[in-house]
């Protein structure tokens, strides 16, 4: 799970939105318009890192996600960061995400970055 979570952002950071996609299972919240209207939300992204990534200790194929994001809004850069967990479960012999519970993390202060 957690080697699909990292994959997944990893796709994301080189904009490889197709490989990205291809791992989000049916029950992903990706939106009902397919990968065309799903990386429409990404249009804006100039960089997403992940700050940390682990296993949700007791609760089996859940991790833990830290991201900082980049955005170009209106010729301005945004920085937003995001914490949560995401489920993952082999499909076909593949890690797919199966769930996220993520939440926008308002002005976090310095040492949430280097935790």
């Amino acid at each position: 799970p957690v080697e699909a979570v990292q994959a997944f952002y990893n796709y994301l950071k080189v904009r490889n939105l197709e490989k990205a996609y291809a791992l989000l299972s049916e029950h992903y919240p990706r939106g009902d318009g397919g990968f065309e209207e799903w990386k429409q939300g990404y249009a804006t992204m100039l960089d997403t890192s992940v700050v940390k990534l682990e296993p949700v200790q007791g609760k089996e194929n859940s991790v833990f996600v830290k991201l900082a994001a980049k955005d170009l809004i209106d010729d301005e850069i945004v920085y937003s960061y995001f914490e949560g967990t995401i489920e993952a479960k082999r499909v076909d012999e593949t890690w797919r995400l199966w769930d996220a519970s993520m939440k926008r993390v308002e002005n976090p202060d310095y040492t949430w970055l280097y935790e």
